[in-house]
């Protein structure tokens, strides 16, 4: 979408809170005939010739409505909370101070953060992390960079460890970028510097991207079914 990307992700976001019900608790059960004519009526709206964006705006989608269920239970259900939830809240808020390099993506996501950044990445260490083969490693810095004014973007001080330690891996990333790289090291430099991905996320790319989606190289092990006798 482009320029138009945020607009985009509000209007489905919007549309999604009003199609479907907030009784569903997940979105892999909502009706599939729903579905299609929610992404019907979007490709008719946005003039939407194929289905090329389908995944990522069902994607879209469905945080919207986990979000809005969540925030409906927060400020109604649960407003007058027992001692017992607030600490539990009060714990969950310390943990999330304890992520030190935290992102700071607008709703554009990655794609607003490169158009920002893109006139100050040829800055410094920004330079030689933007050039590398595995580009959820200049994505993933590239979100943690903070506006020092408004025409310019720096490293906070915590990231320019990692920056660092990134760039040490440049000779490697040639190696990735030719199918040398050791799986049994890391996926790719960003793994090597950070450690291993979670799963059900891929840090640089987004919270709801697998590892085999986030890293192209990386293929999914299929493990067959154990067959089961009824009795």
């Amino acid at each position: 979408m482009g320029t138009y990307s945020a607009n985009y992700a509000n209007w489905v976001g919007l549309e999604a809170r009003t199609k479907f019900s907030i009784v569903e608790s997940d979105w892999r059960y909502i009706d599939k005939d729903e579905k299609a004519q929610f992404w019907a009526a979007i490709k008719q709206k946005w003039n939407l010739e194929d289905d090329n964006a389908k995944q990522a705006t069902m994607s879209i989608a469905s945080g919207s409505s986990r979000s809005f269920r969540s925030k409906l239970v927060n400020e109604y259900k649960n407003k007058n909370k027992t001692p017992f939830e607030n600490a539990l809240s009060k714990t969950n808020s310390e943990h999330a101070k304890m992520n030190d390099n935290p992102h700071h993506l607008g709703s554009r996501g990655y794609l607003g953060k490169q158009d920002s950044c893109a006139k100050n990445k040829d800055q410094g260490v920004l330079s030689d992390i933007h050039n590398m083969y595995s580009k959820r490693t200049p994505e993933f810095i590239l979100a943690r960079t903070v506006k020092s004014d408004p025409n310019e973007f720096i490293l906070p001080d915590k990231m320019k460890p990692i920056a660092e330690d990134l760039v040490s891996y440049i000779e490697k990333d040639k190696q990735f970028s030719h199918g040398d790289w050791d799986p049994d090291v890391a996926v790719d430099p960003l793994a090597a510097v950070l450690g291993p991905e979670h799963p059900g996320h891929t840090r640089g790319v987004g919270h709801n991207v697998g590892l085999h989606v986030g890293v192209c190289r990386i293929k999914r092990e299929i493990v067959p079914r154990k067959k089961h006798t009824r009795i």
